[in-house]
């Protein structure tokens, strides 16, 4: 699963022959921002090139119920797949997974469409 919502989650490594407080800096500055506070031309851009490097076939959007910052990034993540050709599927959650063997049955659903194209 992809999170942006940790900048450590997506830290570069660091050089562990340099001085250690600023090789943590350099990481820390040089990895995606938080979805609010960066721009959301710079996290389509970095998703781009995360999900080309890594060659992944689809994703799956999953989007907390109720969660502005979820919703409102979610079709642009969908655009951003799309203009490169990857599949995508978005997944409303609740907090209380009241709707868990939905959620199965549509991952399932899109794992099958990945392996048959």
């Amino acid at each position: 699963l992809l999170s942006f919502g940790f900048k450590s989650v997506f830290a570069p490594p660091i050089d562990k022959n340099g001085n250690p407080f600023e090789e943590m800096a350099k990481s820390i500055l040089a990895a995606p921002g938080e979805p609010t506070q960066e721009g959301l031309h710079h996290r389509m851009d970095f998703l781009k090139n995360l999900v080309e490097a890594l060659h992944i076939d689809g994703l799956i959007i999953c989007e907390q119920s109720f969660c502005d910052p979820d919703q409102f990034e979610a079709p642009s993540i969908e655009k951003a797949a799309s203009k490169i050709g990857i599949r995508t599927v978005r997944i409303p959650l609740d907090p209380e997974l009241s709707d868990r063997a939905r959620i199965e049955v549509k991952i399932q659903t899109f794992i099958e469409a990945l392996g048959n194209t």
